[in-house]
């Protein structure tokens, strides 16, 4: 199969080659607003480290953020990464640079990744003759009311959209009125070999590593520092249990705007000396951490699809979340983890110290978590899933 029969123009502006996609191997632009650090970023990493080369010949344009750790890891995979340096995404003259890039790489198919480079694509991909475009709702808010209505008058120039959880494609189809058909779910994915937990005295050199007594038991929570994450509430729920688990230690990692109030309520709440702030995820072993801890807590807000829930049933840990967006689509409350209500300080901090106080019931969880991601949230699962919707697209649209 050969995605467009003529060779791309001139490509001086865009960054790719001017030889073309081989035949048999189908050109994907995927279009992002930044490649910072976030679940979106990770999700695209995560899906080029994998896809099919052999078949897929992909490239990757950011709007802006392009010279980040992340998107050097993305050109280690061979994979090219172009950076617009749009301070100002929403300023349409601006966006001439990436009518010119989809105009010269001429993909087969464009996926779009973030609220930005969703709305710019689905204009300019249609404006270009782009066949396929794809778009990802990942998010259960976008934002604001001005992006609900551009995501709402410009869905349908989708082909199809690819919510990351059945409570983000409940809403895309209630808030734009797409076909349901359009919108299909493809959940975020995680390696699950390899992930074996510390022996104890793995563990107590994770606990010496952060000056942790030995004898302490480690919950942590990860993910951006913003109010929607729900940190504040992490926090109030660890004060309660610190109380009667003085062995208790806490560890977020992550950073983000929400960083100082966070380490002003870890001090007036007396957590100061039991709490550990470790800072970006982009500097973490996120697997090593989730090795050495005890409980995994997740206290977000709003969610899609929480990542860092994943990755702790991946590595069988007991885990804690809030019910909210995509959450409960992963974890079946008292069997595979605990689910309480967002917002809920009383039920978060029964939870953790329920898992505490009952060793036995906190390890059958971790198992069946970690055989529920194996099961239904692998890698390779969503890989093949999203490589199955390009060739159905393709098929659809008779590009041979």
């Amino acid at each position: 199969m050969e995605t467009r029969s003529d060779t791309p123009g001139d490509t001086r502006h865009s960054g790719i080659p001017s030889t073309g996609t081989p035949r048999g191997r189908v050109r994907v632009l995927h279009v992002i607003t930044d490649l910072s650090t976030g679940g979106s970023q990770m999700a695209l990493w995560t899906l080029l480290s994998r896809i099919d080369r052999d078949r897929f010949d992909p490239f990757v344009v950011c709007l802006k953020n392009g010279n980040t750790p992340l998107a050097e890891e993305i050109r280690s995979l061979y994979v090219p990464v172009v950076d617009l340096e749009l301070s100002s995404p929403q300023r349409f003259s601006r966006l001439l640079r990436l009518y010119r890039f989809i105009h010269d790489a001429r993909p087969a198919i464009v996926h779009a990744w973030l609220f930005h480079a969703v709305f710019a694509s689905r204009l300019i991909a249609r404006m270009t003759g782009v066949p396929i475009v794809i778009s990802a709702r990942r998010n259960i808010n976008l934002g604001s009311p001005l992006r609900e209505k551009l995501n709402r008058w410009t869905a349908g120039l989708d082909d199809r959209v690819i919510a990351v959880s059945e409570a983000a494609r409940r809403i895309e189809i209630g808030r734009t009125g797409v076909s349901a058909e359009k919108v299909i779910v493809i959940p975020n994915g995680v390696e699950v070999r390899h992930r074996i937990r510390s022996c104890e005295s793995g563990r107590s050199g994770f606990r010496s590593r952060f000056g942790f007594p030995s004898e302490s038991r480690v919950i942590a929570t990860a993910g951006r520092l913003h109010p929607s994450k729900g940190i504040d509430d992490f926090l109030r729920a660890a004060a309660i249990v610190s109380r009667r688990h003085p062995e208790a230690r806490f560890i977020i990692a992550g950073d983000g705007p929400e960083r100082a109030a966070l380490e002003q309520l870890s001090i007036e709440l007396g957590l100061a000396p039991r709490t550990l702030f470790l800072g970006n995820l982009r500097n973490i072993d996120l697997c090593a951490l989730l090795t050495g801890i005890d409980i995994f807590a997740l206290a977000s807000r709003e969610e899609g699809m929480p990542n860092a829930v994943l990755e702790a049933m991946a590595t069988a840990l007991p885990v804690v979340a809030t019910a909210i967006g995509g959450t409960p689509e992963i974890i079946e409350h008292d069997v595979s983890g605990l689910l309480v209500p967002p917002g809920d300080v009383g039920a978060l901090a029964a939870s953790i110290e329920a898992l505490l106080e009952n060793p036995a019931k906190a390890a059958a969880m971790a198992i069946a978590a970690r055989h529920r991601v194996a099961e239904s949230f692998s890698i390779e699962t969503m890989v093949r899933r999203t490589q199955d919707l390009y060739e159905e697209l393709l098929r659809e649209k008779f590009i041979d």
